[in-house]
């Protein structure tokens, strides 16, 4: 049985392994005075992350008589990330949708969750 340290440390070892820096984002809906609400997103935080495409998941689609590849990405956060469905995070210019999160572990020394391009 690992202890409160070992996990710890291994949550540690796991963000400095992340190579990547992301700005997480909500949405928050205003009113706009004309019965209609406008859609804001907001940072809430920097995170460590990584981000690769899954490759088992990539359909393709047309958009504007081209055929592209859109799907599914794997993004990694630290295990403590405040980051839901539906949020955004922002990685190297580019912003990213969070589709799911992906079933916790016993551990949880890493977040994974799913996310899409946000075209």
């Amino acid at each position: 049985m690992l202890t409160e340290a070992e996990i710890s440390e291994m949550r540690r070892t796991a963000e400095a392994a992340l190579p990547s820096r992301g700005q997480i984002q909500r949405r928050t809906l205003t009113p706009d005075g004309y019965g209609n609400q406008t859609e804001t997103w907001n940072a809430l935080t920097w995170v460590r992350c990584r981000i690769h495409r899954d490759k088992a998941k990539t359909p393709e689609r047309e958009q504007a008589g081209v055929i592209t590849a859109v799907g599914d990405f794997n993004l990694t956060v630290p295990w403590n990330a405040p980051i839901e469905a539906k949020d955004r995070i922002v990685i190297n210019n580019t912003t990213y949708e969070v589709t799911e999160p992906v079933t916790d572990t016993s551990w949880r020394i890493t977040r994974q969750l799913r996310a899409q391009e946000v075209v």
